[in-house]
């Protein structure tokens, strides 16, 4: 009698508990609303009055409202057949100004800095991180502005740049937002030096980089040569890497590029240690598969170089644009012409693959704006007709 009065006593309890909790929702309170409205959100959410209400539904309104970006800390409490959502929001925006600072005095205006980046600039990163006015304003918003904005003035040279941001918050919890940015002085190049140069010259391929170390005097407060970018220093570099290419030099490495500030970041030492490898000369060349269209001596005849000279890859790119054209002029417009190489101790021979794909023909040839020459005269000077009647 007593196990079965314990039976029917547990049964009814997981009963009576299951049927409260499978309660649906009657109404959804949303509680320190300022700027978001209601409608607004209840088309947000993931639920709707009249479901049930679960601990996996509660993580996904949290998470959709989170979402948003317009809520710094959000609560759900249930409250009989009422879910009650409790919002902190974040404040919005009222303004967000910029002040830049170059650093540049009265006695230093014939060479003060130039800003690095426009009000334009500015107001268009602004818009990128939601941080123009009307949207909602974060801690981390701002922080990834501020990021953004040093890693800019680094690559730049502007390594001493100051960033100082203020945020004041109304009692309509508006947040007016002011950045200071002390641009300050470029870093300058002290030295600059290319290591394992051995058959170029480094002179000259220090001439290939747009900064370096100072000019003469008077040309260098024109120039400003020594006024560091990473942004001219890695256009360098490739410049660089080119010439050894176009050299021959196909093995050519940077092994390391060692760079060093002075206490103050006032100035910067940049070392380039290189390793230029063997000089490569090119080998035979051939053509492998459509070349009937052309020919194969008209191919090698177009081939601007010759089995022994010095490998250039920039011509070999300007050849095979060469042979493009010329399969485009007979109507093969998506020809592809793959260059396989080869090597063979300092040789590096080339069989060019071809591929036609189909031939392409003109539809129709439409003339517009002649309002006194008739199309049949413009017609006539054109070298090429169409198959439209």
């Amino acid at each position: 009698m007593n196990n079965k009065l314990r039976f029917l006593i547990t049964t009814l309890f997981f009963f009576f508990t299951t049927q409260s909790n499978a309660n649906p929702i009657e109404k959804i309170n949303f509680i320190g609303l300022n700027s978001a409205t209601e409608d607004a959100l209840l088309q947000i959410i993931p639920f709707r009055v009249g479901e049930e209400y679960s601990n996996t539904l509660s993580n996904k309104i949290i998470e959709s409202l989170f979402e948003t970006g317009l809520f710094s800390d959000i609560t759900l409490t249930k409250n009989q057949n009422n879910l009650n959502i409790q919002l902190e929001e974040n404040p919005i925006i009222k303004y967000f100004d910029i002040n830049i600072d170059s650093g540049s005095g009265f006695t230093n205006w014939l060479k003060s800095e130039k800003m690095l980046m426009t009000s334009k600039e500015l107001d268009e990163q602004l818009v990128y991180l939601e941080l123009s006015t009307g949207n909602p304003f974060t801690q981390r918003k701002l922080d990834d502005f501020l990021i953004n904005l040093e890693s800019k003035y680094a690559e730049s040279g502007y390594y001493n740049a100051i960033f100082t941001p203020s945020i004041s918050i109304d009692s309509q919890n508006r947040a007016g937002v002011k950045v200071t940015i002390q641009q300050g002085p470029r870093v300058k190049i002290e030295s600059f030096k290319i290591s394992g140069v051995e058959n170029l010259n480094e002179e000259s391929l220090l001439k290939l980089f747009k900064i370096g170390e100072a000019d003469m005097l008077l040309m260098n407060f024109f120039t400003n040569k020594d006024l560091f970018t990473e942004v001219e220093f890695r256009q360098g570099i490739d410049s660089m890497t080119n010439a050894y290419f176009d050299s021959g030099y196909l093995d050519f490495k940077i092994l390391s590029i060692d760079s060093s500030l002075d206490d103050k970041k006032e100035k910067i030492s940049i070392n380039i240690d290189i390793s230029e490898g063997i000089q490569y000369k090119l080998g035979s060349i051939t053509f492998e598969g459509e070349t009937e269209v052309i020919g194969i001596e008209s191919l090698e005849n177009a081939i601007s170089m010759n089995e022994g000279d010095v490998f250039n890859r920039n011509l070999i790119i300007k050849d095979i644009q060469t042979l493009t054209d010329m399969f485009a002029d007979k109507g093969y417009a998506f020809v592809n012409i793959n260059p396989v190489t080869s090597e063979f101790l300092d040789a590096v021979s080339i069989n060019f693959e071809i591929s036609l794909n189909k031939k392409v023909y003109i539809n129709r040839i439409t003339i517009s704006g002649n309002t006194r020459t008739q199309d049949e005269v413009v017609r006539r000077e054109i070298s090429i007709s169409d198959f439209s009647f």
